[in-house]
């Protein structure tokens, strides 16, 4: 038995990586080729696998750990900060969704238990989908990625409740009482769940952490996550909802990164089993016996489900181009959908005909999705393009009351880098407007006091809403490539003169925001490896100059790199050198210095040095607007932002001339160098 069972198991990984191996080279998501797999091994295909109930038992367990690992990775203060907007915006998404399916399957004849079952089969999303097609996109971290993720992963949390009302759809007693006992069962499992959660739990891996065992901490998070789902089963519940339960037990644990590392590959291993299990039960052959049927039946599901997920982002207040890229990325059946199948064929709720329609269409969904995301890219920016001028934006609203700020930073994207560049502007005293497209962010930072306005910088009139007709620097440090294309395009057609500092994640984005007229670009691959390799050499107790040396050569040898690949794309030579990073200085100018008495066109910084004025304050007063006829005087307070090379050069110019002797040197302005 235990022989036949393995030989089964070969057969089942040994085609399943193949098949993923050929599709992923086709750009087809991981687990379509699971499924396709199963297609082909299955009893409907080549029957290369015929104990097809002992694999899929085996695979039960591989759900088991999938939705404990999600619970793992979901955590309940991840829950807890999630934002109402995104809570508006899943709840409304699967409402509609699940309404627009459910109806005309109730039309054609179906029972409303049945026809709501479908509703809430296609109402779930991929999140594992959603995640790798933005990611692949490098837009995981972008507007619309953080919304379809976390849209997503509430719909995976949805699951939950969904798995208790299944029961109640296909059980013969529908009784008020009965519902309430099905209730109460849940209810005392999450009970006892937060018992273990606040008591047990951390008990149990505080002791076993201080045995310093690996294999024992690997025991204990295997006894926890099938612990539970037994608990939950002899609850009357369902095995998945256990575990995805034990798993938000263990995600509060300080340990819970080290229980990922345990779980992860058995997840993978037997997850993918799973998804060859759900392969092996669709019959092609029965699925397509309509095709026009079918087809029609995917199109209806893909092109409703986005538009109906971008209305309810839209509604929950987010921006068009946000709403109907998000709303594009979950236009598929999610794998947890797969789960609620099984569960409602068990209970009687899906019959096989229907079972195999619903298989095939979100089989196709999965692997149509990346097709549809590049599709609804040009949609979006048309779209955000025409409603951006009919309708009011969110900025506007947000408008801060008061004068209109000159002279100050625009700061388009309030993630980490964007917060960095906001502090040590407010460090130095720098007027500062940030644009964001999450309201939560917006909210709560307002709520501290953050100069921040909600809105598209795409758009030119959220620019100019934020001050760009009098602003000195804009920074855009967003990680959306698309995005930010749309804003340096948009901010160097409208505002040619407004210096501008981008944010590149790769070497490659580069020569494309230069050749949009970005100012300066800064990759992150560049300044990461950098960072890394002169803390190793901190650690061997180089001297801090030869460190700064080797810095030095590998940016140059970085940016003779980049000169030559913008020679040959027709760029400009001063483009190229723009790729370093940049800081920011604050210098007293000194008596007698060669900046004092001299105005900033006779100084000519950026021409001669590569350096740029920000602000200038006297007396502890902005002066308004510094341009080229400011005069510089005797204790100005200059700050000024560029290269750090370039600033180390540059500040003799604003430092004090040689003291003649016998000159009382006592009072030299606060601050000034010596």
């Amino acid at each position: 038995m235990a022989e036949g069972l393995l030989a089964e198991l070969v057969v089942a990984y040994g085609v399943g990586a193949l098949v993923v191996l050929l599709l992923l080279r086709l750009r087809v998501p991981t687990v379509v080729g699971f499924l396709a797999a199963g297609v082909i091994l299955g009893p409907h295909g080549l029957r290369l696998v015929r104990d097809v109930a002992s694999v899929q038992g085996l695979a039960d367990i591989g759900v088991v750990i999938l939705l404990f690992t999600i619970g793992v990775e979901m955590s309940l203060g991840r829950l807890l900060r999630m934002g109402s907007s995104l809570l508006v915006a899943c709840g409304l998404q699967m409402a509609l969704t699940a309404a627009g399916v459910a109806l005309p399957v109730a039309l054609g004849g179906a029972s409303t238990a049945r026809a709501v079952v479908f509703g809430l089969l296609v109402a779930v999303s991929s999140t594992t989908l959603v995640l790798r097609v933005l990611g692949e996109r490098g837009e995981a971290d972008a507007p619309q990625g953080r919304v379809a993720a976390s849209v997503s992963i509430l719909q995976d949390l949805a699951v939950v409740p969904i798995m208790v009302l299944l029961p109640v759809l296909g059980g013969a007693e529908t009784s008020a009482a009965h519902t309430l006992l099905s209730v109460g069962k849940a209810l005392g499992v999450i009970a006892a769940t937060a018992v273990l959660a606040r008591y047990v739990v951390p008990r149990l891996f505080e002791a076993v952490v201080n045995t310093r065992n690996r294999e024992l901490f690997a025991l204990a998070v295997i006894f926890l996550c099938l612990g539970t789902a037994w608990g939950a089963s002899a609850a009357g519940l369902s095995l998945s909802l256990g575990a995805f339960l034990g798993g938000l037990v263990v995600s509060e644990s300080p340990y819970s990164q080290q229980v990922m590392g345990e779980m992860r590959p058995l997840r993978d291993g037997l997850s993918g089993l799973f998804f060859i299990g759900v392969g092996m039960l669709l019959d092609l052959g029965q699925a397509l016996e309509a095709p026009l049927a079918v087809a029609a039946t995917l199109s209806a599901v893909v092109v409703g489900k986005a538009v109906l997920a971008a209305a309810a982002i839209a509604v929950a207040g987010y921006g068009v181009r946000t709403a109907i890229l998000a709303g594009a990325a979950l236009a598929q059946v999610g794998e947890f959908s797969f789960v609620l199948a099984r569960e409602a064929v068990g209970l009687g709720l899906l019959d096989a005909a229907g079972e195999q329609r619903f298989l095939a269409v979100a089989v196709l969904s999965m692997a149509l999705n990346p097709l549809v995301y590049r599709l609804a890219v040009p949609v979006a920016e048309r779209a955000s393009g025409r409603l951006g001028r009919w309708l009011p934006t969110r900025a506007a609203a947000d408008a801060p009351e008061g004068p209109a700020k000159r002279g100050h930073v625009i700061v388009v994207g309030f993630g980490l880098t964007g917060r960095h560049v906001a502090r040590a502007l407010a460090d130095h005293g720098i007027d500062f407007v940030a644009l964001e497209m999450n309201p939560e962010t917006v909210r709560a930072e307002r709520a501290r006091g953050v100069p921040i306005l909600y809105g598209d910088a795409g758009h030119a009139q959220v620019l100019e809403n934020a001050g760009a007709s009098h602003a000195r620097l804009m920074v855009v440090a967003i990680s959306d490539f698309p995005g930010t294309q749309r804003v340096v395009a948009t901010s160097k057609t409208a505002w040619p003169g407004l210096p501008l500092i981008v944010r590149a994640r790769y070497m490659r984005e580069v020569p494309v925001f230069q050749a949009l007229g970005a100012d300066d670009v800064v990759p992150d691959e560049l300044e990461t490896s950098v960072e890394i390799f002169a803390r190793v050499l901190k650690r061997y107790e180089l001297p801090s100059d030869a460190i700064e040396r080797t810095v030095q050569a590998v940016r140059s040898e970085t940016f003779a790199q980049m000169r030559s690949t913008a020679v040959r794309a027709g760029l400009t030579a001063t483009r190229v050198t723009a790729v370093a990073p940049v800081d920011l200085e604050t210098h007293v100018v000194g008596p007698g210095a060669p900046a004092d008495g001299k105005t900033l066109a006779e100084l000519q910084l950026r021409l001669r040095h590569g350096i740029t004025v920000v602000n200038v304050k006297r007396a502890g007063h902005d002066v308004p607007e510094p341009g080229p006829a400011t005069r510089l005087e005797a204790a100005d307070v200059v700050v000024v932002l560029g290269a750090p090379d370039r600033l180390a050069a540059a500040a003799g110019i604003f430092r004090a001339a040689a003291p003649v002797p016998g000159d009382d040197w006592g009072d030299r302005p606060p601050g000034a160098p010596a």
